[in-house]
């Protein structure tokens, strides 16, 4: 029997691994020093930013511009390097749906502008991405900040106050966040929007009708209701700040009761909230507007003074109302 030789090669196979690191692209950023006289958190100014917002009389029409301010400063430390593109910082907006829709309930859009270029409207539904700007490659301070613009929008138009929210935060070209979380409170408030802004008030007669000395046996009392009806001038378009104020021809008691020369008193209620009211004092109503005249409900009671009688024949007393609005 032949056997048939074989021979082996045996070989040696080597596995080369080379690991490479690429170059990264892009930005990062940390805190910078701050900029002399600002204040903050490491990353972001104050989140106040108060607006005036000023209107005419008669209508303001949508897209008017009526205030605007500044954020502040973002005082940063940064590298930046790679294209153009890869050397812009962005904002990426976060605003919740309950702000946008507190400001568009008062009768305003928000708009956020950069310093170096772009602006969007953070009331939109889907608000874009906002290029702060782009630096040359290299280690460099940065220093940016945004203008808030408030214009007319519609329905009514009143002040408004968001409260501290996230607005959102700041990344390189890919979305990546450099570190930041963006917090501000939007304050606007209306000024000079009517330069003499008129509310109509029509009189109020309060009639208790014929009344014995029965009705008043045993510490009862007479009741009457009515309303102050407060309409705006048609010239402003703007809501008004009312706060209210009777005030008695025949002076009071304790600042509660009007006096009558016939053993009789009245007292004043507001009926929103059992409340009896203090004469010659102010008492804040809310709002009213074109689109929202105020109505407010009162009542008057009629009651016996303690240790007199009471005296036939009519009577009458004069209440002027006083009101304050802003």
């Amino acid at each position: 029997m032949k056997f048939k030789k074989r021979s082996w090669q045996s070989g040696v196979f080597f596995l080369l691994l080379m690991s490479t690191s690429a170059a990264y692209a892009g930005v990062t950023c940390r805190p910078g020093n701050s900029v002399p006289g600002s204040t903050g958190n490491a990353w972001n100014p104050l989140p106040e930013v108060y607006i005036d917002m000023n209107t005419i009389p008669g209508t303001v029409a949508p897209g008017t511009l009526l205030g605007s301010a500044s954020s502040g400063f973002f005082s940063w430390a940064c590298v930046f390097s790679g294209s153009k593109a890869e050397r812009t910082i962005w904002f990426n907006n976060q605003t919740p749906t309950t702000i946008k829709n507190t400001l568009k309930n008062s009768g305003v859009r928000l708009y956020q502008d950069s310093m170096y270029s772009g602006s969007v409207e953070i009331t939109a539904a889907n608000t874009p991405q906002l290029e702060v700007g782009v630096w040359e490659a290299g280690p460099k301070n940065v220093l940016f900040g945004y203008t808030y613009r408030v214009v007319r929008g519609t329905g009514e138009l009143k002040s408004f106050d968001t409260g501290v929210f996230n607005v959102g935060y700041h990344s390189d070209y890919q979305r990546k966040s450099l570190g930041d979380i963006y917090q501000a409170r939007i304050i606007g408030k209306l000024v000079n929007y009517c330069p003499t802004p008129i509310v109509r008030m029509s009189d109020k007669v309060v009639d208790f009708k014929e009344l014995t000395a029965e009705n008043f046996e045993g510490g009862q009392t007479v009741r009457e209701n009515f309303s102050l009806d407060l309409v705006p001038d048609s010239t402003c378009d703007a809501a008004l700040e009312v706060s209210v104020a009777f005030q008695s021809n025949s002076g009071v008691i304790n600042k509660k009761y009007i006096v009558f020369n016939n053993g009789l008193q009245a007292a004043i209620t507001d009926r929103t909230n059992n409340q009896q009211v203090a004469f010659d004092q102010y008492y804040y109503k809310g709002s009213i507007s074109k689109q929202q005249p105020g109505y407010f409900p009162y009542s008057i009671e009629l009651s016996k003074k303690d240790a007199e009688a009471i005296k036939s024949g009519q009577f009458s007393n004069t209440v002027n109302v006083l009101f304050t609005y802003r």
